[in-house]
């Protein structure tokens, strides 16, 4: 094919069949050969001065970019186009850069500003009648509103998705939101509908060939399965996954389920062998430039060297993810390891600390919008304040906590109303009963 391009007189023509072939490679999971193709098609525009195939061009290596998570390239390439944009720009172009900035801004934590982009870009696809785009964008609003623990609203985006891939006839983009949709359910609690949604997918993989789809929806239902205590039954779906993850060198996605192994055998009690797991999967994220799994992975390590009464180890792994986390500019991750490090802190009983760390993270859930985070936040606060006398202030950290845990129907509300109730009583308050072993980074 390359040496047919050679044979086009013609700049624009020549760049559109690089273009064309950069989009085979991309398609194909090969982003080296994409970014080769899409470099030339760039170079040929520019001299052929054709700003819309410029414009065009950009979206498409920063698409190469985000494949690869190299988040600074990818802005520098949406910077190009902004520039661009506002003089030679068509809708679709528009509606493109503003949803490529809101995956970067959920990569980043920033949901707010993801859904604001998401909003903007749907503007746009709507004028272009593009179903598929729209579906895409109304999938991510669901993730972006269920990280924001706005779980009906993610649920319609979900649903709103499914029904728009069906219209524009894409199987892949239904496959991909039957996993994210078992996602939402799982966390609303409907394991029964969350798990059809993965033998759904699994289905529409087999019908199309697509081995490592079939593997997404095995993690998914491996962690269907571990909810529903099925233990051995997820360790067999999470190694089905792995062996497809392997035979296509997919280190990443082999890192993830390697950490969600590492879950189950916390819950069975063997630590050393889940910890071997979690740093299994930590060097992995850090091999493919996944520093924000990586710190996830750090704060696994330390909650577990946490529980096992190791703070000083489990104090330097939450301060290495925050670190790690800062370098991302993830702002969610920031506070969740700066969360990690206050509660290990007030399982030292080092409560001035524990009150520091617990309070920095929660200035900065504040301006995230994210209230689940943010509720465990303030729990810890009220177990610090608590801990060192100041039981009314604990108290008044408590009533917020417990008022979030309720809205979000989440287990921690049990725990929060049985401290209330110790204080308010005025029995004996004992601090030690209200400290178990809780983990932010989930």
């Amino acid at each position: 094919m390359q040496a047919a391009l050679a044979e086009l007189d013609e700049d624009v023509e020549r760049a559109m069949a690089w273009q064309d072939l950069g989009q085979y490679h991309l398609l194909r999971s090969d982003p080296d050969n994409a970014l080769h193709a899409f470099e030339e098609a760039r170079q040929l525009a520019q001299v052929a001065n054709d700003q819309a195939q410029l414009i065009n061009i950009w979206l498409d290596i920063a698409e190469v970019y985000r494949a690869q998570r190299n988040w600074a390239e990818t802005w520098r390439c949406y910077r190009n186009v902004a520039e661009s944009i506002t003089l030679e720009g068509t809708a679709l172009q528009s509606g493109r850069l503003n949803h490529g900035e809101g995956n970067i801004h959920l990569h980043q934590g920033s949901l707010t500003l993801a859904a604001a982009s998401y909003n903007k870009a749907l503007v746009f696809y709507r004028q272009t009648n593009d179903k598929r785009r729209q579906a895409i964008v109304q999938m991510n609003l669901g993730i972006t509103f269920a990280q924001l623990n706005e779980m009906r609203s993610a649920l319609d985006h979900m649903e709103l998705a499914e029904r728009l891939f069906a219209e524009a006839g894409d199987i892949r983009g239904q496959m991909l939101l039957l996993n994210n949709l078992s996602n939402l359910l799982r966390r609303l609690g409907n394991l029964a509908a969350a798990r059809h949604c993965g033998e759904r997918s699994i289905a529409l993989c087999e019908l199309v060939g697509n081995e490592k789809g079939i593997a997404d929806s095995l993690v998914n239902i491996g962690i269907i399965q571990r909810w529903q205590g099925e233990l051995e039954q997820a360790q067999r779906s999470y190694a089905k996954a792995e062996h497809i993850y392997q035979k296509f060198a997919d280190d990443r996605n082999v890192a993830v389920v390697r950490e969600y192994m590492a879950l189950i055998l916390r819950d069975q009690g063997q630590h050393y062998g889940a910890l071997r797991h979690h740093i299994q999967a930590f060097r992995l994220f850090c091999q493919v430039n996944e520093y924000n799994r990586a710190a996830e992975s750090l704060n696994y390590i330390g909650a577990l060297c946490r529980d096992r009464g190791k703070y000083s180890w489990s104090l330097n792994c939450h301060k290495q993810a925050n670190e790690m986390y800062q370098r991302m500019q993830n702002q969610l991750g920031m506070a969740e390891s700066q969360g990690d490090i206050g509660l290990t802190h007030a399982f030292w009983r080092n409560w001035a600390a524990a009150i520091q760390s617990l309070a920095a993270a929660e200035a900065t859930l504040v301006t995230t919008d994210n209230k689940y985070p943010l509720a465990i936040v303030r729990w810890g606060l009220a177990r610090a304040y608590a801990g060192q006398g100041e039981l009314d202030r604990g108290k008044a950290l408590a009533l917020q906590a417990n008022q979030a845990f309720l809205e979000l129907n989440a287990q921690e509300a049990e725990q929060t109303e049985r401290f209330l109730q110790a204080i308010t009583n005025g029995t004996q308050f004992d601090i030690n009963e209200f400290l178990v072993p809780l983990h932010l980074a989930k």
